[in-house]
């Protein structure tokens, strides 16, 4: 780490952005070597990593929609929400899709 640092500096003065990096992805490293594995009865066993809340709310937005065979106030019930909640949502998920393939 110090090696790093003095060959990475180019002042007189030794920056501490070297040292503060190599210790942030230390603590990352170590986060990540402690994350428990899943107990195999949770719906995430299979998920290497916990989906975020966004990426959960688009697979159960899919999947409603998939068992209910597009019809969305079926879908909606299933999920617990009103019918225009899930139209809403739905459109804003289509809307960024169009933006990402325009791009």
């Amino acid at each position: 780490m110090i090696f790093d640092a003095m060959s990475r500096h180019k002042s007189r003065t030794l920056s501490l952005s070297v040292f503060k990096s190599h210790i942030a992805k230390g603590r990352e490293n170590a986060t990540i070597a402690e994350k428990p594995e899943a107990d195999e009865s949770s719906p995430f066993a299979f998920f290497r990593e916990i989906p975020t809340i966004k990426q959960a709310t688009r697979m159960l937005i899919a999947e409603a929609m998939k068992r209910a065979d597009g019809n969305q106030s079926v879908a909606a019930k299933m999920l617990g929400i009103s019918q225009p909640a899930l139209s809403k949502r739905l459109k804003a998920e289509n809307a960024k899709d169009k933006a990402k393939s325009a791009a």
